[in-house]
């Protein structure tokens, strides 16, 4: 009996640790509240095709940077770092919560994925080599905020509730499928470049707001997950896209085919571009699709595109 008396001692003091976890993390000027801000992620579509990568939600164990303050003069929070666990529950890094003001006003809430991304952050760069998940990862931006019924950024009065933080797709991307046509050319293991892009942006971390790309066009490797046949994606930053060459693509036999658009067309952020090539012995047809970034197909206007000139073929 006096065992089990100690067990339970022991168990309420653990809970007691636990909870004083939050006791210090006031926003400055304002006394203890008691109630805890509870955030959770939500991603507003899918980040690649085929594969599960952070679709409704950030994968657990990423990290994000989260931005919190009490408009109109209130209390001002630190910046913090917070780590995704599983379900989409976000928690600061440390298990330390911010606490919601005593004087009953709400809090504006904004975050940046990836965590490279911070407050200061005024352009962004995609990465060059996009074949690992890792490095397709880091090219993702995105932002996060707190939204209302009509998705509309909202502040937060005081409560108990965990409140979803939707993050958004900033950028455009672009997913490659090839299909092997007339002839049945082989296309197995076939290297898929964008050619004469862009890779940097303006930013403005606090709103989201993009600006215009700068640097020099240049090569951007396409990951190779799930091979060219199921469909690769890269991401860029939304820009005009010339009718000179936009995809290379490198035949296993070292064939080296160039596809150029019929006409200029503008990316969009948040938007997807799926590009289905079919390799013909002789030629190349070409149409794309554009959707919202949450693969379901939704095509704008005149969005199916058909190459009917010649191929580029090249040593």
């Amino acid at each position: 009996m006096k065992t089990r008396d100690i067990l339970i001692v022991f168990a309420a003091l653990g809970m007691l640790t636990a909870c004083n976890n939050t006791d210090d993390v006031q926003p400055q000027g304002e006394p203890q509240s008691g109630t805890p801000i509870q955030l959770m992620s939500a991603v507003d579509g899918l980040t690649r095709a085929g594969t599960s990568i952070q679709t409704n939600q950030l994968l657990t164990g990423e990290q994000v940077n989260v931005y919190i303050t009490a408009p109109n003069g209130g209390a001002t929070y630190e910046p913090k770092v917070y780590r995704i666990n599983t379900g989409g529950e976000m928690a600061p890094v440390g298990n330390i919560f911010p606490y919601f003001p005593t004087n009953g006003n709400g809090i504006d809430v904004y975050a940046l994925y990836p965590v490279a991304v911070t407050k200061d952050t005024r352009t962004f760069e995609v990465q060059a080599d996009q074949d690992k998940q890792q490095q397709y990862k880091q090219s993702d931006l995105m932002y996060g905020t707190i939204l209302d019924g009509d998705g509309n950024r909202m502040t937060v009065a005081p409560t108990a509730t965990k409140q979803v933080v939707t993050f958004k797709h900033k950028l455009s991307k672009i997913t490659v499928k090839l299909t092997s046509g007339k002839g049945s050319p082989n296309i197995k293991n076939s290297e898929i470049q964008l050619c004469n892009v862009y890779k940097t942006i303006g930013f403005t971390p606090s709103s989201g707001a993009l600006s215009g790309i700068s640097g020099d066009p240049g090569y951007i490797k396409v990951t190779s997950n799930g091979g060219a046949t199921a469909g690769v994606s890269a991401i860029i930053p939304p820009q005009s896209i010339s009718t000179g060459y936009f995809l290379k693509v490198r035949l296993a036999g070292g064939d080296v085919i160039y596809y150029s658009p019929q006409q200029t067309f503008d990316l969009e952020s948040g938007k997807e571009y799926r590009f289905n090539m079919t390799i013909n012995q002789d030629g190349l047809t070409v149409n794309y699709t554009v959707s919202d970034w949450l693969n379901t197909q939704d095509e704008l206007g005149n969005a199916n595109n058909v190459f009917t000139g010649e191929p580029s073929f090249s040593e």
